[in-house]
Formats: structure tokens, C-alpha cells, sequence
């Protein structure tokens, strides 16, 4: 009973992960489809109370793609629209970037393949999961990649891909 029990609970653990993967796989669709339409630019927020998700929401329709079913302890958030958004999947904010602020466009980037857009994130004063984080060497000062999946965590690229990654292949910074 024991082995299988060990077996189901992995079995659950690969299908969250890949639950994970394909939210991610659409975030990532739907940024580059908002590019499509915004002069090749990411969304630009306005001010820091503008959630990138909900700039992304056209695309997808779905507010649950912004959570990974691994996590348990996302960032909860009321006020961003109608919605009860639950969020785990944060943004690098050197390319979400508040109006006026480093906005690049995709085209701009030297390696949009291997640049962090989304991943899964956890904020490590209070271990619970944001809607930000930022790719190394600029690692915010609370935020970091979070493991979820068996020591690996999931990623977005720049270019729309999603796979995941661990410690020794994060990738260059753009």
C-alpha cells in the first residue's frame, strides 16, 4: 500500500507540474500576442497598482493561468479586476516595467529564447507566492525562484516558450 500511495502522490506531483508548464505556455502566448498588437511591446504598466496579468487577461481569458496548482500559498488579489485572482507565476519586471521605465521591445532583445519572462516565484520573508520577480544578476531583495516541481521551477521565455529549470541554467539577463 505503501509503494503505491508513493506512486499516486508522484503521479499527482508530474500532473501539476505539467498543469504548470501549459499555464505558462499560454502566458507566454499571450504576451507575444499582445506585442503582436502593441507595437512589439510587453504591457507597459502605468503605475505599480497596474497588474500585468490583468493586461494579459484579453488574450487568455483565464485568470488561473497565473497560478501553479503546486503552490500552497499564492498571492491573493481583490482589487485587480472582478476576479479573485490567485497568483504564483511572478513577471521579470525588467521587462514588465512601469511606463518610462527600461521598456524594450521584443524585437530588441539579444536572446528572447533564453530571457525570463514568467516562472514560478515566492517571496521569502513570508513564503508566500507574487506577482514579480527578477531574473539574475538583478535578483529582487524578497523575491526569488521558487521549486516547485521536484527542485525545478517553470519558466516563460521573451519568445513564448516554457520549460522548466534549475539553479545551473537560468539563462542570460537581457
Amino acid at each position: 500500500a505503501g509503494m503505491l500511495l508513493s506512486a499516486l502522490n508522484q503521479a499527482r506531483a508530474t500532473s501539476k507540474a505539467i498543469k504548470c508548464i501549459n499555464n505558462q505556455k499560454q502566458l507566454g502566448a499571450s504576451a507575444v500576442m499582445y506585442a503582436n498588437d502593441n507595437q512589439d511591446f510587453l504591457p507597459i504598466l502605468p503605475d505599480i497598482w497596474t497588474y500585468w496579468f490583468v493586461k494579459l487577461y484579453d488574450y487568455n481569458n483565464s485568470p488561473g493561468i497565473v497560478l501553479c496548482p503546486s503552490s500552497t500559498k499564492p498571492y491573493v488579489n481583490n482589487t485587480a479586476s472582478t476576479f479573485e485572482w490567485k497568483v504564483s507565476i511572478g513577471a521579470n519586471s525588467n521587462l514588465l516595467p512601469i511606463e518610462g521605465t527600461g521598456v524594450k521591445k521584443l524585437s530588441q532583445m539579444k536572446h528572447p529564447s533564453q530571457t525570463m519572462l514568467f516562472a514560478d516565484v515566492i517571496n521569502i520573508i513570508d513564503d508566500t507566492s507574487d506577482q514579480w520577480v527578477n531574473a539574475p544578476p538583478y535578483a529582487a531583495l524578497y523575491n526569488t525562484l521558487n521549486p516547485l516541481h521536484n527542485g525545478f521551477w517553470n519558466n516563460t521565455f521573451a519568445d513564448g516558450h516554457a520549460d522548466k529549470r534549475g539553479r545551473n541554467n537560468i539563462g542570460p539577463s537581457n
